[in-house]
């Protein structure tokens, strides 16, 4: 997994709460994991930093990360200072390919990065996945999943992870 020196704007919705457009910087990059002998296609994770460390969006394209490529991306978005106790997290699953064999939610499981996160879906296989790494999260974490981005980022920015 490398990263990739590409920048680019990356649209968002402004919300009651979150700081005006002129004030932020935005900051996306890409971390790609290229295929591997195994035969598992390419993943990519889209991560914008726009509103980091209080705020990440990580748009999965591919197949769900292994647990190395998402040790990678915390332990890189953790020494950047974008990614700290407090962060929230957007997982946006819309573009995530029906994986093969193996046990995503195990890998999930291992690398959730963030204590409040929102899942956001298309399909009922990413709903099923989802809820499968909600319940894996176990306690002291908050997963909730949505269908409607705004919904999401106003959970997200609501939610009370000691509730």
């Amino acid at each position: 997994m490398r990263a990739l020196g590409r920048l680019s704007v990356y649209p968002y919705m402004a919300l009651p709460g979150m700081p005006p457009a002129a004030n932020r910087v935005p900051k996306r990059t890409e971390f790609r994991a290229a295929a591997h002998d195994s035969g598992r296609p390419d993943t990519t994770i889209g991560v914008d930093l726009s509103d980091s460390p209080n705020f990440i969006r990580l748009t999965v394209t591919g197949e769900w990360p292994t647990p190395e490529q998402q040790r990678q991306l915390r332990d890189s978005l953790s020494m950047s200072g974008d990614l700290t106790a407090r962060t929230r997290a957007l997982i946006d699953l819309r573009e995530l390919t029906p994986s093969g064999p193996g046990d995503p939610v195990a890998s999930a499981k291992e690398g959730l990065i963030t204590r409040v996160q929102a899942y956001l879906v298309a399909t009922s296989e990413q709903h099923h996945f989802a809820r499968q790494c909600r319940i894996a999260a176990g306690p002291g974490r908050v997963l909730e999943i949505f269908i409607e981005e705004r919904a999401a980022l106003e959970w997200l920015w609501n939610a009370d992870p000691d509730y």
